[in-house]
């Protein structure tokens, strides 16, 4: 059967709460479908309504739900919301199973995450359904043409999102491809652990580099790795051409040692870094290839909020998970200081020199949705 993709939003109300990790892990391991886009939104009250169209009967008042919750709060700032495209065989009935029904599914989202709490009379007193996805494949369908609509030309990050405070910073989150490798409630775990810092999440996107992104994100760690390894390097050389040698070879020697060794090692490890974020080695491809994304993809996230950066980076850990505690997520998720699940930016003008790289402005979503909308 044929691929086809379908919506699923997680509520304003549980990105407040920091359940968005908790609900990807179990829309990813429930469905079974994969990521195939993801943005952070905030709808006007006219969107809203719009997006309660789309809902007209089913679990107690949730077309009265939406329109209330996903509007503006009081003082006009944006409820963000977190919309996911997935895609697979049969999605739109996979993701509709996943969300579940009317909370009578103890397994789905509704069911574990949702909540219907009613007076003696039945009445609604409070309505939370956790995630909205559509029914049918036409309610797919239309739903894909709006939030087309509504994305075209937004902002992909919320600058005005509730809660914002004077003094705010922002800071960038990748979910490394070794995550997504196979399907699994790995990165919905990895964000779970982010939410921990207490952040908001303003932003999102899917993101393929291709080798001079990776060029021009790992840039600086180049020369780290030569002033770090190559010196060890051309020692060690230095200590087993004496013994095999026989020879006293001068300290002086490291000097040369360390072009001809040292460097060419460190140069090595920095491409394997290059090969693991885009797919191939700079040194084994056509310069003519550089610019073409490769097929591994990493998930970006901007989190807002007092000391974004400091807090981020604490949960994350050290970027060697065998020093990380536990509960971090390099501590947790890491395997090594090559694979360690993700990447933080470690100071607020790294965030904006990171963030351009991978085009934190644009969003592939946008025209997934189009397509799907066709």
């Amino acid at each position: 059967m044929a691929e086809s993709t379908s919506c699923l939003i997680f509520t304003p109300r549980m990105m407040k709460k920091g359940a968005a990790g908790l609900l990807l892990s179990r829309a990813l391991s429930r469905s079974g479908l994969e990521l195939a886009g993801a943005r952070i939104l905030a709808l006007t009250a006219a969107e809203a309504d719009e997006l309660a169209g789309f809902f007209p009967c089913g679990c107690g008042r949730l077309a009265d739900y939406i329109r209330q919750e996903f509007a503006p709060a009081a003082d006009g700032r944006g409820r963000t919301a977190m919309l996911l495209l997935l895609s697979g065989e049969n999605a739109v009935e996979r993701t509709a199973d996943a969300a579940g029904g009317c909370f009578n599914d103890p397994t789905s989202l509704r069911g574990t995450f949702g909540d219907r709490i009613v007076d003696a009379d039945g009445e609604t007193l409070f309505f939370e359904p956790a995630v909205l996805a559509p029914a049918d494949a036409g309610t797919a369908t239309a739903m894909a043409a709006f939030f087309a609509r509504i994305c075209a030309g937004r902002p992909n990050v919320v600058e005005n999102a509730d809660g914002k405070a004077d003094g705010d910073e922002q800071t960038l989150v990748m979910i490394k491809p070794e995550n997504w490798r196979v399907s699994s409630s790995r990165p919905g775990a990895i964000l779970e652990l982010l939410n921990r810092a207490g952040l908001r999440l303003i932003g999102c996107k899917l993101n393929r580099m291709s080798i001079n992104d990776a060029l021009t994100f790992y840039g600086p760690v180049q020369q780290a790795l030569r002033n770090k390894l190559a010196p060890k390097i051309a020692a060690g050389a230095r200590e087993k051409l004496a013994a095999a040698f026989e020879l006293d070879l001068p300290e002086s020697a490291d000097a040369l040692l360390k072009d001809a060794v040292g460097n060419a090692f460190a140069d090595d490890q920095f491409f394997r870094i290059i090969e693991f974020m885009a797919g191939r080695r700079p040194d084994r491809c056509p310069e003519s290839e550089w610019d073409t994304p490769n097929q591994a993809k990493a998930l970006v996230l901007i989190f807002e909020g007092k000391d974004a950066v400091n807090r981020i980076r604490t949960v994350l850990g050290p970027t060697d998970p065998a020093k990380a505690p536990g509960g971090t997520v390099r501590g947790d998720f890491g395997s090594d200081v090559m694979v360690n699940a993700a990447h933080a930016s470690d100071a607020p003008e790294n965030y904006i020199r990171e963030a351009g790289i991978v085009r934190i402005a644009e969003n592939p979503l946008d025209e997934l949705l189009a397509q799907a909308a066709r």
